[in-house]
């Protein structure tokens, strides 16, 4: 028996739970992220059997049936099982039965952070020497391991000793 309930129908099943990402694009331009714990059953049910086939020629609602080429509202999914590594799909929802997709995610689920960043925060800046940032600190450099002798900063130019 699992100590972690499973997020669809909040009870303890035997076996182990399945840890699952949902990542939905909004028509108002905001996306829903998503985690939830599974049961195998569930995950098979609500995860699995409804992923759309990579190697799919054309895009069909996993739930209705129905050609979604022109109009697609993807769910995106990854979804770690015990002990083994992380798999991702893809499903090809129409419009109405995204919502109840959505509906299923959100059931019992943990909301995520927004990973993505902005422009300005991708710049890296090169680091500055320790020496430098222990001196704008006016700390004394403890030198390259801790313990070892202390070297002091000459005093600054212009400042009182």
């Amino acid at each position: 028996m699992s100590l972690l309930p499973c997020a669809a129908h909040g009870s303890r099943q035997p076996g182990p739970i399945a840890h699952v990402y949902w990542f939905m694009p909004q028509l108002d331009q905001t996306v829903l992220r998503k985690r939830q714990r599974l049961c195998q059953e569930c995950l098979q049910n609500y995860v699995i059997s409804l992923l759309t086939p990579e190697d799919a020629e054309f895009l069909t609602c996993p739930a209705c049936g129905i050609s979604t080429e022109q109009d697609v509202s993807p769910v995106y999914v990854t979804y770690y099982e015990p002990k083994m590594p992380g798999q991702k799909g893809a499903m090809a929802f129409c419009a109405s039965c995204a919502i109840e997709a959505r509906n299923r995610a959100s059931h019992n689920a943990e909301d995520l952070p927004d990973r993505y960043l902005d422009q300005g925060d991708m710049v890296t800046f090169p680091a500055a020497p320790a020496k430098v940032v222990f001196a704008d600190l006016g700390r004394i450099d403890p030198g390259v391991k801790h313990g070892a002798p202390a070297k002091p900063f000459p005093p600054v130019s212009g400042s009182a000793s």
